[in-house]
């Protein structure tokens, strides 16, 4: 080919290929203002739907945090009721054989005590010039019996106040105890209601086709 014919082929070409770009970059352009603020109103729509996706997650994953603290709590609350009732059964238990024990010995005392009283009459008309009977043996038992009365009666009141005590505490524990398990179960009322939404099958695409089908496996 001639020079000159060849140097004038690459001149049409670059003059076509420029010509080209100029129509491309007027397409473009053409295209972008016509559809641009549709495609910046579409990515603004997903943001904000993405958004309140994660914010409904971050939400859900919270009040689902919050309801598995307490029911555990609820958990711990019942434990702790049942071992303070438990306690309190005890207390009440050494209690009632604390005043058991107070009454018999409050019986034993009385008795005790009119045969003292009996006794030392007798001693008096019999031997009026023995004026001491603080040894003699109905006198002697009399204090033996009121002494033991006094030391049951102050082992009761111990046993009654360890009682008022331990049953204060199961009162307090079997209250929390209601509180939990309420909140926990509004707590899981309220998860379950703002559980979010099944997330649809993932799709795949085949070999050789540009479809998009389910996937099987």
């Amino acid at each position: 080919m001639h020079p000159t014919s060849h140097y004038s082929l690459l001149i049409g070409a670059r003059d076509a290929i420029g010509v080209w770009a100029v129509l491309v970059a007027l397409a473009a352009m053409g295209f972008a203002l016509m559809h641009g603020p549709r495609w910046r109103e579409h990515i603004l729509r997903a943001r904000i739907r993405s958004s309140a996706a994660r914010l409904r997650r971050d939400r859900y994953e919270a009040q689902h945090r919050c309801a598995q603290e307490l029911a555990a709590a609820a958990a711990n609350a019942a434990v702790t009721a049942h071992r303070r009732r438990t306690a309190w059964a005890d207390t009440h238990a050494a209690a009632e054989k604390a005043w058991q024990a107070f009454e018999a010995a409050d019986l034993a005392a009385r008795r005790a005590v009119e045969a003292a009283a009996v006794a030392t009459a007798y001693a008096n008309q019999s031997h009026p010039e023995d004026t001491d009977l603080s040894r003699h043996p109905a006198v002697v038992e009399m204090r033996q019996r009121l002494a033991t009365r006094d030391h049951l009666l102050r082992a009761y009141l111990d046993a009654s106040a360890a009682e008022r005590v331990a049953w204060r505490a199961a009162d307090l524990a079997a209250a929390a105890k209601t509180s939990l398990a309420t909140e926990a179960l509004t707590a899981a009322t309220r998860v379950r209601q703002h559980r979010p939404a099944i997330m649809p099958i993932p799709r795949q695409r085949t070999a050789g086709s540009g479809l998009l089908h389910p996937a099987t496996r």
